[in-house]
């Protein structure tokens, strides 16, 4: 049989929960009259027949497949469209108290969102980031900072947090907000020091090293720890190469919770963000902040070249900067209205419990229980 016409000319939406065809027989079913009989019947038979199944065996996790379970309007005390919802972080060890002393490491963010990637992009690509992370209250991972030098066509702008990535033989900078250590096959697990009062210590954790590095970091008293999903963050637009591990986000939880340690080390991860949406799940998780590549590249007008991102020469540093601020502008209220609308006026008080899989691939790779099944929602 060939295609029927409710299927002519119409592209499906790609998502595994929305089908535009049902949608469009919903709304002839509509349109139809008491003595269409034949179109009832030939929606009908639409209706029944089985479509191909949009979670495979093939069909790995993703984040796509976690959906969040809105607040009882019964018992919702906030109007969600009208309370503010904070999006301040703090990026520091926990003392088990609600203040630091005065002069512990941390590092304040308006918004919990980095940015990496960046490092080998012309000067006027990195002046424009390195002007919108300031405006935004947002920071940036790399192994070099982010300099908006007069060469770029502006002028020189007070720099935005930088976590500085130790690789190979890089030396640690006193200018960097945090020196984050990747360990070295030979020489093993990296040791650091404070350059100054207030500099964060961390450790790069990938699929290969994360229980090692966990321990390590806990012993050394480290007060961060950077999650790659992609085992390669410090390749140039690694997310357009590497598929992104969710597992290695439970993975480390479940280490830190075996320890009775989960909230003692803030966690940040990296791999596969591309929204606010995104960013609300890796919060519900635990983690304090996401690190945006790819989609914070595209954002600013890259466009892609195969396996890379170029950015177009007519392109200037005001319309890049503004593209930027514009897009966390957005990013930031699609975080906050998710929080809201699960009850919360916080977005770092989300939590497992406020989402559900709907695959059983990503219900195993970041254990978060499927939203029908053996296992129910007691109450709200």
């Amino acid at each position: 049989e060939g295609p029927s016409r409710f299927d002519r000319g119409r592209r499906e939406s790609g998502s595994a929960n929305f089908s535009r065809k049902n949608r469009t027989l919903i709304a002839a079913m509509a349109r139809s009259g008491e003595g269409d009989e034949l179109l009832q019947r030939e929606i009908l038979m639409e209706f029944i027949k089985p479509r191909e199944n949009p979670f495979p065996r093939e069909r790995g996790p993703h984040l796509d497949d976690l959906v969040f379970l809105s607040a009882a309007l019964t018992r919702l005390v906030i109007d969600p469209y009208r309370e503010e919802c904070s999006t301040r972080t703090r990026i520091s060890r926990s003392t088990g108290l609600g203040r630091l002393p005065p002069g512990a490491p941390c590092l304040q963010l308006e918004k919990p969102f980095l940015a990496t990637g960046f490092d080998g992009t012309s000067p006027k690509v990195k002046a424009a980031l390195a002007q919108g992370l300031k405006t935004m209250g947002c920071a940036y991972v790399g192994r070099a900072p982010l300099v908006a030098t007069e060469d770029a066509g502006v002028g020189m702008v007070e720099a935005a947090p930088w976590l500085q990535l130790l690789l190979h033989q890089d030396r640690p900078a006193p200018s960097a907000a945090a020196l984050i250590a990747a360990p070295m096959a030979a020489e093993g697990m990296p040791l650091l020091e404070r350059l100054r009062p207030g500099q964060l210590l961390g450790g790069l954790v990938d699929a290969k090293n994360h229980e090692a590095m966990v321990l390590h970091a806990l012993d050394q008293g480290w007060d961060m720890l950077l999650v790659d999903t992609t085992g390669a963050l410090s390749e140039p637009w690694a997310e357009l190469v590497h598929t992104p591990r969710l597992s290695l986000m439970r993975d480390v939880i479940a280490t830190l919770r075996g320890l009775n340690r989960e909230e003692e080390i803030a966690l940040v991860n990296f791999g596969g963000m591309r929204s606010g949406t995104d960013v609300s799940k890796a919060l519900a998780m635990n983690f304090l902040a996401s690190v945006f590549g790819v989609a914070a590249a595209v954002a600013m007008g890259a466009e892609l070249q195969g396996k890379t991102l170029v950015f177009r020469d007519d392109l200037d540093v005001q319309t890049m900067e503004q593209s930027f601020t514009n897009w966390i502008r957005g990013t930031a209220e699609e975080t906050a209205i998710i929080a809201r609308c699960t009850g919360k006026t916080n977005v770092h008080n989300l939590e497992p419990e406020d989402m559900r899989s709907i695959s059983m691939a990503t219900r195993d790779a970041l254990g978060i229980p499927l939203a029908s099944g053996r296992v129910k929602r007691e109450g709200f």
